[in-house]
């Protein structure tokens, strides 16, 4: 908590301190975005999750905490200029570079005589982390170092970046964030300028399973007016996430599986014999009474006629005969195999319902047609409409930005336009890979 405090008064007391400062500015490159993904919503989206590339809340990068992802983006600007830019997102982390050429810019002196052509060169390099403090809240930090050439002129540039986005307020679609960009200084070798800073705070709106997402933004760059921005994307095509199903399995306890031999209850102390047995009086020959006892743990099963017959024998303790004798002995040599064979068809039912058991494992939903298709629109208007617009009739378009994001399994291609009235229109291109 006493970051967090740390962190919103240090964001007001620069918006404070950016009203009245009126020093040069130096290294505006920081400020022109060049990822479609800040582009095509005109920089909008501080309250925004999941972003990668320039010009972002550094607290964004929360979302990427084991994907890695590797993106390539160049946009032609206006006047022929380009910008360049190699991002590799990680761990809530992110590194990039950035570079800005001119192109050949004709050089004349006051008396318009041609010079020759010279062009300006610029290279950044960042590199931003996001940390969680709550489930809710999202804070982020980041460092820029970046050089400059035009012609005899080189300088150097350190700034700091930081921001916070606070997740799911009120309701679990809205999201409020602030950050500060490219706070620092610019040294030329001979004094110091400050970089243009800029402040913003806004709002998202958006979640996993609504058809689109809204992004408002208001702010100020140093030595510069108060702007806006804003942005919305339309989800046309999103991917079906798996869903995990319920799958039954037989225990290997099947009672079908165990061979049919009767249980006796215990409360049932009688045993009857067969009707030729000498035991068919009313006197039970065995009973509760009569056998020995046993531990707890003993089950007292079903006897085979075998043994039932030998018991019989023994609790008569005589024989009506010599085949009689002889019937007791044979039966006392099959007691043994007939004890094996039930023992043997216990174990082979116990292992083949053990083999036939199926483990529980989670299923998944067969995918759709377009699964891992995605596919979304963009668009986004900022307050430069207002500077661009100059009467002529492609004003009627400046300042508004559109683009697109589609991506397929793990490649993503993403891009953005800007009007820029009579200025031409600058076009965004990115590439991303998942890994």
């Amino acid at each position: 908590m006493k970051r967090l405090i740390l962190l919103l008064i240090t964001l007001i007391s620069f918006s404070l301190y950016a009203q009245f400062y009126t020093g040069e500015m130096g290294f505006n490159y920081l400020n022109i975005p060049v990822s479609p993904s800040s582009q095509a919503f005109s920089t909008a989206g501080a309250a925004a999750t999941g972003r990668t590339g320039d010009l972002i809340n550094p607290a964004s990068l929360c979302a990427y905490a084991e994907d890695r992802v590797f993106g390539v983006n160049y946009m032609n600007y206006i006047a022929g200029s380009h910008f360049g830019l190699f991002s590799y997102s990680f761990g809530q982390s992110q590194a990039f570079i950035k570079y800005f050429n001119s192109g050949a810019i004709e050089r004349r002196d006051s008396l318009n005589t041609d010079l020759g052509t010279y062009s300006a060169n610029v290279v950044i390099l960042n590199f931003s982390r996001a940390f969680s403090i709550t489930e809710k809240m999202k804070a982020g930090a980041g460092v820029n170092i970046g050089v400059e050439n035009i012609t005899e002129y080189n300088g150097a540039a350190g700034t700091i970046d930081a921001g916070f986005i606070y997740k799911n307020i009120y309701s679990d679609f809205l999201s409020a964030g602030i950050s500060i960009m490219n706070l620092g200084a610019v040294y030329d070798f001979e004094e110091t300028s400050m970089t243009p800073a800029r402040i913003t705070a806004g709002i998202a709106i958006g979640k996993d399973d609504m058809p689109f997402a809204v992004y408002a933004d208001a702010g100020k760059i140093l030595d510069s007016k108060y702007f806006y921005a804003a942005g919305m994307e339309f989800f046309l095509v999103r991917p079906v996430k798996a869903v995990p199903e319920q799958v039954s399995f037989q225990s290997s306890t099947d009672s079908n599986l165990l061979p049919e031999t009767p249980i006796v209850p215990e409360a049932e102390s009688q045993m009857l014999l067969p009707a030729d047995s000498a035991a068919a009086d009313s006197t039970p020959l065995l009973s509760a009474d009569t056998l020995p006892s046993a531990p707890s743990d003993t089950v007292l099963t079903a006897m085979p006629p075998v043994l039932a017959d030998t018991a019989a024998l023994q609790a008569a303790d005589e024989y009506q005969s010599y085949a009689d004798y002889l019937d007791e002995e044979t039966k006392k040599e099959e007691l043994p195999e007939v004890t094996e064979t039930m023992n043997a068809d216990t174990a082979s039912a116990t292992n083949e319902s053990e083999s036939t058991a199926v483990a529980p494992k989670p299923a998944v939903r067969n995918k759709g047609v377009f699964d891992p298709l995605a596919f979304s629109f963009r668009w986004g208007f900022s307050s430069d409409r207002e500077n661009l617009r100059v009467g002529y009739g492609s004003d009627l378009f400046a300042g508004l930005t559109a683009g697109f994001k589609i991506s397929y399994d793990r490649i993503r291609i993403d891009y953005s336009a800007k009007m820029w009235g009579q200025l031409g229109v600058s076009q965004s291109f990115g590439l991303g890979f998942t890994f």
